[in-house]
């Protein structure tokens, strides 16, 4: 390649230039000098001024065509004009200078990582052994221009891209970009999954979370192709070398699950109790009758709801159940007592509740009801039991029947012989039934006999087979007869009371049987 200029070429072409421009420049004095000296206008001066004219034209074409002619030497190794290479502005300058440019540009590389959370690091070139190595491609731009066209560099610009050829230590490379933090694999957070959580009564999702594990062997070759192509900025994320989660919050499945669950979550039971309370089973109780899968993922099993709907009921029941329960009561003889045990008192048909509380969550039922009940107390007033009920004073050995606050009948009786297998227990029962003449019947012996065997005129069961009935084979009643001469357990009475009894007892009556003294069975 030769320099702008090579010996004395450049020299003895503007001397060349020069000479012919000064010798039409004295023609031209001398022909205007000669016109000068005529007076007045004749052919002759005319046409010496058309000569001068015309001179000064061809001087101008001349120096026109010299400067054209000497540019067009100029750049026949040089690069037009306003040409630019890789953004390195090399117009007037040669190949060789140009690709001098680009070294040094290129040994003041440094590449500008980008990972996420606004993590970034700089690889500098020199820490891998980046250089340039020439391919010919500037010189090759360079012998393709046409020195003739050189004007066209102020026309229309160029710019031309080319690959730097670039070489560096791919081993050391990789050292350099293997030691940043963000490389290091027990810095890195995994992706989460997009997810729900039950908050504020319903599920709501919560956004996946993209994390900062990456592909470590993806990243070094992104990296290895953004240095080879010059390339100073290079983002993790685009390069696409992050471990995704595989659910997002926008997925279709993952809403879907959602509003699924979120339809159990509409179901609302308002339960109307004896006292006047409510019970409200809501979404923040039937969040727990979701089964959840090995995956954590929440699924609306009829089984498991079944079984919560059970367990719940029972809860309830033992809330809500007074059967059996300790009960305050007050005595015809003014005594505070209280009575346990017996089957008066409201109780929840469990079996029937748990399948209409069942249907109720299947189908998001929203509404307010009583429990499904097996029995209910007959009245609000004196602690369940009412204004009418028959009062059976076990100790005192008598029995009052009470018909909207007023005694109705009383008598005295007798009641189980006070062993353990023939007593009379205390608690607040209901007639099972009433049956007019009836025999009653003890145990069965092996030989087909009974234990015992009466005719009654007037049964009335409240306690599985113990029951008031009229005993016709009794001369005396009340006292203490129950405790060495007592009945089977049943509450035997005179004929006229029991029949009394018979007349105006009915299934919902209360029966209170109690003890106001302590006893002991033997």
């Amino acid at each position: 390649m030769q320099e702008l200029k090579s010996g004395n070429e450049t020299d003895n072409l503007e001397d060349r230039i020069s000479l012919a421009m000064d010798k039409i420049v004295q023609e031209t004095i001398g022909d205007i000098a000669v016109s000068d000296q005529i007076d007045q206008p004749s052919p002759k001066k005319k046409n010496i001024l058309g000569r001068v004219i015309l001179s000064l034209a061809g001087i101008a074409i001349l120096a026109g065509a010299g400067f054209y002619g000497y540019k067009t030497y100029y750049y026949r190794d040089k690069f037009f004009p306003n040409t630019q290479i890789n953004n390195i502005k090399c117009g007037d300058l040669t190949a060789q200078q140009t690709e001098e440019l680009i070294r040094k540009n290129v040994e003041e590389y440094s590449i500008q990582l980008n990972f996420r959370n606004d993590v970034s690091a700089s690889l500098d070139g020199k820490d891998f052994s980046y250089a340039y190595a020439s391919d010919g491609s500037v010189e090759k731009i360079r012998e393709e221009q046409n020195p003739f066209l050189w004007i066209t560099g102020y026309i229309n610009p160029k710019k031309y891209e080319v690959a730097e050829n670039i070489t560096y230590d791919e081993g050391r490379l990789e050292e350099q970009l293997m030691e940043l933090g963000p490389m290091q694999t027990n810095q890195m957070e995994d992706p989460v999954n997009a997810w729900y959580t039950f908050q504020n009564g319903h599920f709501e999702i919560i956004p996946e979370e993209e994390g900062t594990a990456l592909d470590t062997a993806a990243m070094l070759e992104s990296v290895k192709k953004a240095v080879s192509e010059g390339q100073t900025q290079l983002s993790a994320e685009d390069c696409g070398v992050y471990a995704e989660p595989e659910v997002l919050s926008d997925s279709e499945a993952l809403n879907a699950e959602v509003e699924e669950l979120n339809s159990l979550m509409t179901a609302s039971i308002h339960y109307w109790l004896p006292d006047g309370s409510e019970e409200v089973l809501d979404g923040n109780i039937l969040r727990d009758w979701l089964l959840k899968d090995a995956n954590g993922h929440y699924v609306k099993d009829e089984a498991t709801i079944r079984a919560k709907a059970t367990e719940y009921v029972s809860g309830l029941a033992d809330r809500v159940d007074t059967a059996g329960k300790d009960r305050p009561f007050t005595t015809t003889s003014g005594m505070q007592i209280t009575v346990s045990g017996g089957d008066y008192g409201w109780k929840i048909n469990q079996i029937q509740e748990v399948e209409e509380l069942f249907k109720n969550v299947m189908e998001n039922s929203q509404l307010g009801r009583e429990p499904i009940y097996a029995q209910r107390e007959v009245s609000t007033e004196n602690n369940g039991i009412g204004n009418t009920y028959v009062e059976i004073d076990l100790t005192a050995q008598h029995l009052y029947y009470y018909q909207n606050g007023q005694v109705v009948v009383d008598s005295p009786f007798v009641s189980g012989k006070m062993t353990s297998d023939r007593w009379t227990p205390p608690g607040i029962f209901t007639l099972t039934y009433k049956e007019k003449d009836r025999i009653l019947r003890g145990e069965r012996r092996a030989d087909g006999s009974y234990s015992y065997q009466s005719h009654v005129n007037f049964w009335m069961p409240f306690n599985g087979g113990i029951g008031l009935h009229d005993a016709s084979w009794r001369g005396t009643f009340g006292g203490t007869i129950y405790k060495y001469s007592g009945s089977h357990g049943c509450i035997n009475m005179p004929y006229e009371k029991a029949e009394a009894v018979y007349d105006i007892i009915t299934k919902d009556v209360p029966i209170v049987c109690f003890y106001t003294e302590p006893y002991e069975l033997y």
